[in-house]
């Protein structure tokens, strides 16, 4: 995969197998349409060879930009590139283009109003274009892609009338920004993830136990609260009645009332909601779902989102050898499965995820979990789509306007979506709906609403400020794959390959890039930043401590009884392992049976589970020197030397605190430091001497 090219040449050869209608072909050269397989739109380019003004315009939504002339004998040179350019793209394509051309053609107006309306300023068909208004378009900052993509097309088809070319060079590309949050954030952002998921399959639990229990004279419900135990169940029945008597499995809203109205049903403790809530997915659900395994599989969005729910093979038993078919690696009796999608990035490339079918955070788990839950759904959008595609047949033998026939296949492509769709739900409206990766701002009051991953961060965020941590600063879904492999380069050790095969890239180049790029890039910026602000606050303190620096830049925060804690161990003696003891003339007994009173602790051993030991920021390199120690120590003794010694608790206590309070990057290089060292000889372990 490549992270700056988006090719889909793989589009334009498979089009036309896949495409599942045969547009009109219009008599008109500025309407057309655009034939991609998937995402089929009608483009209408006649709006500027008329104008548009207050009356006539076309885009009724969002921030009008104001009226334009029509220039009917420029677009009708530019017609033939636009079509070209739309050619088996999808919707956001095209409106990029409408965007382009009008932003254009108002340039063109300012320009010629610029210069009192003279003939000689007047952009009346491609020979018009000059100097003049590249110039001007670089002082109004016209975007880059706006830029970009009209002089494509002017080129286009400035070579198609066998004219000289525009040589004109593009705005300068804004430097890109990104942000990756710290591991501590990443941590307590995926723990917050993992406790919505469990939240989410506890109500689904409870509500099959209402379902399942509805028959029995005893309706055993223990896991639920007896206050909201009938007020569940009798929702439940209601919905069930309507379900009967209409012979329907999402009876519309109309249908529920059955003859009453709202304030009736509220009265009575019936409510839409909570009906449909208990039998189907709700949006926030179903967000929480599409999110942990956005966290948990590394994919980007559109791919996770372009899962094919409509395949049998989704979902399936990892391949194994005869003995390992339903076995994982570690050979209990868990299965491994597998989850599959296609990249549009990366010419329909298959991208696999694998997870332990009882692992419920896994990303197949979670999927299969959902896909179980709106099958009935799906059904249901099975037989729309029947229907409409019988409209749009019927609209086509009958000749209607292009436009009504748009209006049938946009509604047939639409339906199409929905039933491949893996993340279906029943909106607040009571219609089928589906995660698209465009109406990502879904929640909050009218039009004032947020996207879902900022209310998670304002609840994560909320318990931080309570525990005197940094808030998480604002992400996209998009960082999650960043978070991902950074995750996956830790744990490896740095393993460039394991990146790789998370991400699915086909190039070892690819993946180098994006390590450099997404996360080398990003910490670099990040640390220094934080180095800088709490370099200064210290040196208003009058004094620099490089261990409250490192921790102020690592966690961000170190509050008044950690400064005294990390006064009071420094003041303690250390061992050769750079740790504090608080008491080093009495160790414990299992430390040091043989040791003399009044003396001072010769072992050593703190590693040993030894109530004593303070560990310090600088007690790293000790650390990190005992490990390797007992690691050399472990290829050369005797298993009962090994045994008697008891260094497996040592090792097990020094690896856990290593991961646990030191940066893995530092860690490894202090580690590799005292293996190289004891290798060539030059440390010896004391009590044993050279290994």
């Amino acid at each position: 995969m490549s992270i700056k090219k988006n090719n889909k040449d793989h589009v334009i050869q498979d089009a036309f197998k896949q495409s599942a209608f045969t547009p009109v072909v219009s008599d008109n050269l500025l309407v057309f349409w655009t034939n991609h397989p998937q995402d089929n739109n009608l483009v209408d380019l006649r709006i500027f060879a008329t104008g548009e003004n207050e009356e006539n315009r076309v885009v009724k939504r969002g921030a009008w930009q104001g009226p334009f002339t029509g220039r009917p004998r420029l677009i009708a040179q530019l017609a033939s590139a636009c079509q070209a350019n739309c050619m088996l793209r999808s919707e956001g394509t095209v409106r990029a283009l409408m965007v382009t051309l009008r932003c254009w053609w108002r340039l063109f107006d300012k320009i010629q109003k610029s210069h009192g309306f003279k003939e000689s300023s007047d952009v009346i068909d491609l020979s018009s274009i000059s100097e003049i208004h590249v110039e001007f378009a670089r002082r109004k900052k016209i975007s880059l892609r706006s830029f970009s993509q009209f002089l494509t097309i002017v080129n286009d088809a400035l070579k198609a009338n066998k004219m000289p070319l525009l040589t004109w060079s593009a705005p300068a590309s804004p430097a890109p920004t990104r942000h990756l949050i710290s591991e501590d954030q990443a941590k307590d952002l995926k723990i917050a993830l993992k406790q919505e998921w469990q939240t989410v399959r506890n109500t689904w639990r409870d509500n099959d136990l209402i379902a399942s229990s509805m028959s029995r004279d005893d309706f055993a419900l223990n896991s639920i609260l007896d206050k909201n135990k009938s007020f569940l169940l009798s929702n439940l029945e209601y919905f069930q009645k309507i379900q009967i008597k209409t012979g329907k499995l999402l009876p519309s809203g109309r249908e529920l009332r059955d003859g009453r109205n709202h304030s009736f049903l509220a009265a009575r403790g019936y409510f839409f909601l909570v009906m449909r809530g208990m039998v189907f997915p709700t949006l926030e659900e179903v967000d929480v779902a599409f999110h942990l395994a956005l966290m948990n599989s590394g994919w980007n969005p559109a791919t996770l989102l372009n899962l094919d729910a409509s395949s049998d093979e989704l979902i399936f038993t990892h391949p194994k050898n005869a003995d390992q078919i339903v076995l994982s690696a570690t050979g209990d009796s868990s299965k491994e499965v597998v989850m599959f999608a296609s990249k549009s990035r990366a010419n329909g490339k298959v991208q696999f995820c694998t997870g332990l079918e009882k692992n419920p955070n896994s990303p197949p788990a979670i999927v299969a979990a959902l896909l179980k839950r709106v099958e009935g759904l799906r059904n249901i959008l099975r037989g729309e789509f029947r229907e409409a595609c019988l409209k749009l047949e019927n609209a086509r033998e009958s000749k209607l306007d292009q436009s009504v026939i748009f209006q049938h296949v946009k509604n047939v492509q639409r339906l199409k979506q929905g039933m491949r769709s893996a993340w279906l739900y029943v909106d607040r409206v009571g219609k089928i709906n589906w995660l698209d990766g465009k109406g990502c701002l879904r929640y909050g009051p009218k039009n004032k609403s947020v996207p879902f991953i900022k209310i998670l961060l304002s609840k994560v965020n909320k318990t931080r400020r309570e525990n005197g941590l940094i808030e998480i600063p604002a992400i996209r879904p998009s960082d999650f794959r960043d978070i991902y492999a950074r995750q996956v380069y830790i744990q490896s050790g740095g393993n460039i390959l394991a990146v790789m095969l998370a991400l699915g890239h086909s190039s070892l180049k690819s993946t180098a890039c994006y390590i450099d790029n997404n996360i080398f890039n990003v910490e670099s910026d990040e640390t220094a930043r934080r180095f800088m602000t709490h370099l200064f606050h210290e040196l208003n303190n009058g004094r620099i401590d490089l261990t409250i620096l490192a921790q102020l830049v690592r966690y961000g925060t170190m509050t008044d009884i950690m400064r005294e804690r990390l006064e009071n161990y420094r003041e303690l003696q250390r061992s050769r392992l750079g740790v504090a003891c608080s008491d080093p003339r009495k160790p414990p007994s299992h430390i040091a049976p043989n040791h003399k009173q009044g003396g001072l602790c010769e072992t050593q051993r703190c590693l040993k589970n030894c109530t004593h030991a303070r560990f310090l920021p600088e007690s790293l390199d000790g650390l990190a020197m005992r490990v390797e120690e007992i690691l050399a120590l472990s290829e050369k003794l005797p298993r009962e030397t090994w045994l008697h010694a008891d260094l497996e608790t040592e090792l097990e206590v020094g690896l856990g605190i290593l991961n646990h309070l030191f940066e893995s990057r530092k860690v490894s290089l202090q580690r590799e430091k005292w293996r190289s060292l004891i290798r060539s000889g030059g440390h010896l372990i004391p009590g044993y001497g050279f290994i």
